[in-house]
């Protein structure tokens, strides 16, 4: 079955015909193909969005964060960890992208103001307190991999239905599904727009759990799921500790 992917910037959004299934570019050697990242625009991360997370009702607006360009990799990429750490955590999610300027958006037809969601890694250094995280703990070069495509809503199931697959080394650490948040997507998008203009390019992340697993430099990483695919990047060690 072919499913439809886009890449989208500010301007444009361009339809792809990739394969079906977990399939992604590799070099004659097998090892991951390099790509750019699909999307080209701000990416915003929402924090406290599982239910796990709190034991009180949301707050009146979401708690977002941003994952400034210099962390955006695509599949493929290198990443070097920061200087003087020793692991990072490794949060597999949902990006939302956005196909057309999205400006308080009614939950009912939230969804029609995406282009497709991907795959999306969120990578950082271990926070003591996540509601006050430093700039260089989240915001590292390379902490953003995401790709490896974007796949249009037509091609896949319910949104809280996916199932996305943290894994290190081959080994499966962590599994996220999108069933149980504070706010549900189509009410997240709503809650965001009514406070801020997101445009075509732009990436909302679904969230994140708490707990979350570890990597270390030469660990391999990714998130993969069943018709979004895989994004895959490699850690690299920077100045020891």
């Amino acid at each position: 079955m072919t499913r439809h992917a886009r890449a989208v910037d500010s301007s444009t959004v361009r339809t792809l015909c990739l394969p079906s299934g977990n399939e992604f570019p590799r070099d004659p050697f097998g090892r991951p193909r390099v790509l750019a990242p699909p999307a080209a625009g701000l990416v915003y991360g929402v924090a406290f969005n599982f239910l796990a997370e709190r034991g009180s009702a949301p707050h009146r607006a979401p708690s977002l964060y941003l994952k400034p360009f210099n962390t955006h990799v695509g599949h493929g990429a290198f990443v070097t960890l920061p200087d003087h750490a020793n692991e990072i955590t490794v949060g597999a999610t949902l990006g939302l992208v956005i196909g057309t300027a999205a400006h308080r958006l009614d939950p009912a037809h939230a969804l029609d103001a995406l282009a497709g969601v991907m795959l999306v890694l969120d990578l950082a250094l271990p926070i003591d307190d996540p509601h006050r995280p430093p700039i260089g703990a989240t915001c590292f070069d390379g902490a953003c991999p995401m790709g490896p495509w974007i796949v249009e809503l037509r091609d896949l199931p319910a949104l809280d239905r996916i199932e996305i697959r943290t894994v290190i080394n081959r080994t499966v650490r962590a599994v996220t599904t999108f069933d149980r948040l504070v706010r549900p997507i189509p009410q997240l998008l709503a809650d965001v727009t009514a406070h801020m203009t997101l445009h075509p390019g732009d990436v909302l992340l679904a969230g994140l759990p708490i707990d979350l697993p570890r990597a270390h430099g030469d660990d391999i990483v990714a998130a993969e799921a069943d018709g979004l695919g895989r994004v895959e990047v490699r850690l690299a060690e920077g100045i020891p500790p």
